[in-house]
């Protein structure tokens, strides 16, 4: 490509939301992490020969699942998008498992 074929306008974008897109998906792994620590506080392989168990305190649960749809929601609008300008760029598309409908 040479200069006067280069499209920096698509270029911005393209890193603009490619940048936004791994930023949203950062968040979204941190919550996922926190629901597994929150499930493996009251996993105890010993339990049964102790006679000891817990009881597990699911009130944090739902709103981090609200938090990853959102982001979700989030990233399918923003998805599109993204491999719009980065094929118009000359970029690579961000390809998120599940979400291959949007491409």
């Amino acid at each position: 490509m040479s200069d006067d074929q280069i499209n920096y306008d698509a270029i911005g974008r393209d890193v603009y939301l490619s940048r936004r897109i791994h930023s949203l998906i950062k968040i979204r792994q941190c919550e996922l992490k926190h629901i597994s620590v929150l499930i493996n506080e009251y996993w105890d392989p010993y339990s049964d020969q102790r006679n000891e168990y817990m009881l597990f305190d699911c009130n944090e649960v739902p709103a981090l699942i609200e938090s990853i749809q959102y982001i979700d929601n989030q990233l399918k609008e923003l998805l599109p998008e993204q491999n719009k300008w980065a094929k118009i760029a000359g970029g690579e598309p961000i390809v998120i498992e599940g979400l291959n409908d949007v491409r």
